[in-house]
Order: C-alpha cells, then sequence, then structure tokens
C-alpha cells in the first residue's frame, strides 16, 4: 500500500506512506497541463471605483468540464535546459504539500518552465494534489498572463544556470 487515510479534523486526508504530505493517485502530465485547457469564461471587473486598474477573471475548463479557476495561487518559473531538472523543485513543492495543512488550505501550484524540463520533473510531482503545468518559457508575457501571475499569491523564480 502507497498511501493512507486519516481523519484530520473530521476530514478524511489522503497521506504518503510516511504521512507527511498529501498525496492524490498519480496523475498523467497531460491532465495537469493547462495547454490543453481552454477559455470557458472571461469577464472584467473594476477594482476602484475609477475604473483604472481592471482586472480579468477566468476560469479554465478541460473538456470534460472540470473547472479550475486560478487565484491567490503560486506560479513556479523555472528556467532549465533537456539536463536534469533542478534538483529541488520537488524540495520546495513538499512543504507547500505537508500533512499539517488541512487538504482545502491547499494552494495550487502551477509550475511555468519548458515541456522537455517539465516531463522530466513530474516523475517526482505527480502524486501531488492541486499541482498544475504550464509548458513555454517565464519570459513570454503571453504564458505570464496565462499563468494569471497578476492574481498569484507568491511568485518563485528558479533556475539551473
Amino acid at each position: 500500500k502507497q498511501w493512507y487515510q486519516r481523519r484530520v479534523r473530521g476530514v478524511a486526508s489522503t497521506f504518503d506512506p510516511t504521512g507527511n504530505y498529501h498525496w492524490c493517485p498519480e496523475k498523467k502530465f497531460e491532465e495537469v497541463d493547462l495547454g490543453n485547457y481552454y477559455t470557458k469564461e472571461c469577464s472584467y471587473r473594476d477594482d476602484d471605483p475609477d475604473g483604472v486598474n481592471k482586472r480579468v477573471v477566468c476560469k479554465y475548463s478541460l473538456r470534460d468540464e472540470k473547472d479550475h479557476e486560478l487565484n491567490n495561487h503560486i506560479v513556479i518559473c523555472a528556467f532549465g535546459d533537456d539536463k536534469p531538472p533542478i534538483s529541488g523543485l520537488s524540495s520546495l513543492v513538499k512543504p507547500l504539500r505537508a500533512s499539517n495543512l488541512p487538504y482545502k488550505k491547499l494552494k495550487v501550484v502551477l509550475l511555468l518552465a519548458e515541456k522537455e524540463f517539465l516531463m522530466k520533473a513530474w516523475k517526482e510531482l505527480r502524486h501531488f494534489p492541486k499541482i498544475r503545468v504550464l509548458c513555454g518559457s517565464a519570459l513570454d508575457r503571453r504564458k505570464l498572463k496565462r499563468a494569471f501571475v497578476n492574481r498569484a499569491s507568491m511568485v518563485v523564480i528558479l533556475s539551473n544556470y
């Protein structure tokens, strides 16, 4: 058995064998790649009465109509090449999936990097819940907009150069 369940504050949660991290069944890379998503709903909302700062609110939907909203999430921009991925990537994600955090408090972690880089890193990250990936360069403004960095609670930049 590679995982177990226990009740935390009355809610059944699934953890890895050590009980240190939230765990989920293995997800395929294609299931969490935002490149496979399309914009379902997009609207503008004024944040101030003068209308100077407008904020876009978008929901992404998979073809099977699962909704995922990117708001108050963590974006990790990784710069690398086809060499081995940054060794600290899983070490960075593990505390964000610690078992002492209630499942509802876990923030979505969005990894933004080149596809070859993400495919190698995915082997270590595929059992963590609420992980999304977006293939491309963090230097591309379109990718940064797609990752909603303006609504992220944190942006981390990593490099193996």
